[in-house]
């Protein structure tokens, strides 16, 4: 994974959507037919053929693709448990200018501390701000315990450490606990098959069968619907 990560910075530039993260899905989605999009609606049993949803309604296909986060692949498929995921916390705070010097994510290298990273996305695009302010995005690994107003009090006070008296003028925005940030990809991760075909009926998508990114998520996609295309 460290190989995969710097290697594609060193190939290339790492970016933000102009429009935001959410931009991605939505491309995809625009070349869509109009309403083939279901949200809001929890598969709960899976066979050859057939989905079963929360409602009991059933989606009856010759081909299914599952594309979920690999706890829900292996237990609709009732394969072996992955390793639990990995999670985060990420706080936003507002500042009238960027701590940093250029567009960069500025690394914790001391190996103490709640921190992991900090990125400036406004520095990146500044429709991610607005004139004359810069948003500031703060990583932590794993769900903080810590109250709301702790956790930025906290976080404020251990990042004067890194830029000095400025983070005192920072303005906290919003924090959020995401339990499911990446798919656990140490050693022992791979405890079911690494294959895009589980069954005749059954396929497989996800950066949890390539490698936990983005680019992982979309080369996965796109291999699946090929092989698809192909069977």
């Amino acid at each position: 994974m460290f190989h995969f990560v710097f290697g594609m910075m060193a190939r290339g530039e790492t970016t933000l959507p102009l429009a935001g993260m959410e931009a991605i899905p939505l491309q995809l989605a625009s070349a869509l037919p109009r309403a083939c999009v279901r949200t809001g609606a929890r598969c709960v049993r899976w066979e050859d053929g057939r989905a079963t949803l929360g409602d009991g309604r059933e989606i009856r296909f010759r081909h299914g693709v599952l594309a979920t986060e690999a706890t829900t692949t292996a237990k609709l498929l009732g394969l072996p448990a992955p390793l639990p995921p990995r999670a985060t916390t990420c706080l936003y705070f507002a500042a009238s200018k960027s701590p940093l010097e250029r567009p960069a994510i500025c690394l914790n290298g001391e190996g103490k501390g709640m921190v992991n990273h900090i990125a400036v996305p406004s520095d990146v695009s500044p429709r991610y701000a607005p004139p004359g302010a810069s948003l500031i995005s703060v990583s932590l690994i794993g769900e903080a315990a810590l109250p709301e107003s702790a956790l930025a009090d906290q976080v404020r006070a251990e990042l004067q450490g890194w830029f000095g008296k400025q983070v005192g003028a920072w303005r906290y925005l919003r924090s959020y606990r995401i339990p499911f940030a990446q798919p656990n990809q140490d050693a022992g991760a791979f405890t079911h098959p690494q294959t895009l075909r589980a069954s005749r009926g059954a396929w497989l998508c996800g950066d949890h069968l390539t490698d936990a990114s983005i680019d992982g998520a979309l080369r996965s996609g796109r291999q699946t619907a090929e092989a698809i295309l192909d069977a």
